[in-house]
């Protein structure tokens, strides 16, 4: 499989992996209970390391997570 680079704009063609290595938001779909490991873990790393995408948490549990709204459907984001 060949990747062409766009000239014009410095990123992948559609079709290639960008999506996967820049994406533009994100769901996380789990519960969002503290701990370790799991989706809140994730969404820690994401905030910490400095995705500045969105992000979207699904959970029926809670309303928020680490200052994120969190979502009950994804049907219900925006």
């Amino acid at each position: 499989m060949q990747i062409k680079v766009s000239e014009s704009s410095n990123h992948l063609e559609k079709g290639s992996l960008v999506y996967f290595f820049e994406p533009q938001s994100v769901a996380v779909i789990s519960p969002m209970r503290e701990s370790l490991f799991g989706s809140h873990a994730l969404i820690k790393n994401f905030l910490e390391a400095g995705f500045r995408e969105k992000i979207y948490p699904l959970d029926l549990s809670c309303k928020e997570v680490l200052g994120l709204k969190v979502y009950t459907s994804i049907k219900n984001i925006p």
